[in-house]
């Protein structure tokens, strides 16, 4: 299951903090998965025979959003059960996430911040916990 609170778009004009013209920012998301489900065999996907591996927007289009748009997070909450052990829950929580996109020739790159995170596994079972940071 995968909730996001709110998205909205905010610009330089309103916010100088920001840093290029226009910002995606997303509120609290919020992730829960059950290990089992995503380890289970899926059915292979049907190779349409394009080409892997390709960017299917050209370099003065990137270069262009890479200078226009940064993405923001506020925060995003994980949970996953039976991660290490069965009957655990693996709970880890991140704030103020900034990505920005630079686009240079041919290469792409991502800047990524995180201001927090924070990680703990539980073991339901018997009320242990183990903290990791």
């Amino acid at each position: 299951m995968r909730e996001i609170d709110r998205i909205w778009i905010s610009s330089k004009l309103l916010n100088q903090n920001l840093p290029r013209c226009l910002a995606l920012c997303v509120g609290d998301t919020r992730v829960r998965v059950v290990l089992q489900q995503l380890l289970r065999p899926r059915a292979p996907k049907s190779c349409d025979g394009g080409e892997s591996g390709k960017v299917p927007l050209s370099h003065a289009t990137l270069r262009f959003i890479s200078q226009l748009l940064s993405f923001h997070i506020d925060s995003i909450n994980v949970m996953v059960l039976n991660l290490a052990l069965s009957e655990s829950l693996w709970y880890m929580t991140t704030s103020s996430i900034d990505l920005l996109l630079n686009h240079q020739g041919k290469r792409l790159t991502w800047d990524f911040s995180v201001e927090q995170l924070s990680s703990k596994v539980l073991k339901i079972s018997q009320l242990q916990d183990t903290c990791l940071v």
